[in-house]
């Protein structure tokens, strides 16, 4: 029996895959180095995760890689992503009858100001991100001490994410009910082969997909 839902924010909530480009185009202004000419060469250096996209947009340097992290703090809160369509809706109707977390890899400080802004951090007990004075924090950790903390099993939880990382963040802390959603940032289908075949080309089938690995 499912009693609570793991939301991961950017690809997901919000569309913020075109401001996240433009943040790093300043980024790169700012370190000398060339930025992807368009948003779909951006997505290909994207990769696994951010850290691979500094490395492919050749920021190697630590001291260059500590600058990428500042400006980027400094300028993801001046974006204003859009939600997508009808999410509102299904954070509503899934609150009534499960536990909603919401865990990021973004900053904790940006997310809930948009969550707040739309008005949906009511739906969620607990907001987890990065803290601009925390520079341990890790997606997996901080899941697995909200479910430590809920007393919930990872049999009991979904987890609803966009990306390659986001299967592997759910699985490493036991949780095998995962929804990857195709609106999103994107993911590699056959490196989530594994994972039930329940497409979710817009947010409102992620009530259809819940329904079905809650039976």
């Amino acid at each position: 029996m499912i009693k609570a839902i793991v939301f991961d924010y950017d690809g997901v909530i919000v569309n913020s895959f075109p401001g996240v480009y433009e943040v790093y185009k300043t980024i790169c202004s700012q370190l000398g180095v060339p930025y992807p000419a368009s948003i779909e060469d951006f997505k290909q250096k994207y990769g696994y995760n951010y850290k691979e996209l500094l490395k492919n947009l050749g920021v190697t340097k630590d001291a260059d890689l500590r600058r990428a992290q500042e400006i980027f703090a400094q300028e993801i809160v001046k974006q204003d992503p859009p939600l997508y369509p009808s999410i509102a809706t299904v954070l509503g109707e899934l609150h009534q009858k499960y536990r909603l977390f919401l865990i990021t890899a973004n900053l904790r400080e940006e997310a809930l100001q948009k969550l707040k802004k739309y008005n949906l951090a009511k739906y969620f007990s607990h907001v987890g991100g990065v803290e601009e004075t925390n520079n341990t924090y890790g997606k997996r950790s901080e899941i697995k001490q909200v479910l430590e903390q809920e007393r919930l099993n990872p049999n009991e939880v979904i987890y609803i994410g966009d990306r390659n990382i986001d299967y592997d963040v759910a699985y490493d802390v036991g949780i095998s009910s995962i929804i990857l959603v195709e609106y999103g940032w994107g993911f590699d289908r056959n490196y989530a082969s594994d994972i039930q075949n329940i497409p979710v080309k817009r947010p409102l089938q992620i009530l259809e997909a819940v329904q079905k690995l809650d039976r």
